[in-house]
């Protein structure tokens, strides 16, 4: 799984997705204009946000994350 995407592969999950910018900045609660800067590379997409669209999408599901380190996974339990 890509940590760090490219802007050609936030581009390339975007148009498989056959979403605008609009509408993938959107599913993932951001502004267009900041997916237009991931895609033009003028900044780094967070991998957050990039797991969250490829969720959104369909493209992998959550067994598919990366794990939670046991020290961090117990400050995020919700109860």
């Amino acid at each position: 799984m890509i940590h760090d995407p490219t802007p050609e592969a936030v581009a390339t999950a975007r148009q498989r997705a056959g979403h605008t910018q609009a509408q993938a900045a959107a599913a993932v609660g951001m502004t267009a204009r900041a997916w237009q800067q991931y895609e033009s590379g003028d900044r780094s997409m967070p991998a957050s946000a990039w797991w969250l669209y490829l969720l959104r999408v369909g493209r992998i599901t959550l067994a598919d994350l990366p794990a939670i380190p046991e020290r961090q996974r117990a400050a995020v339990r919700v109860g």
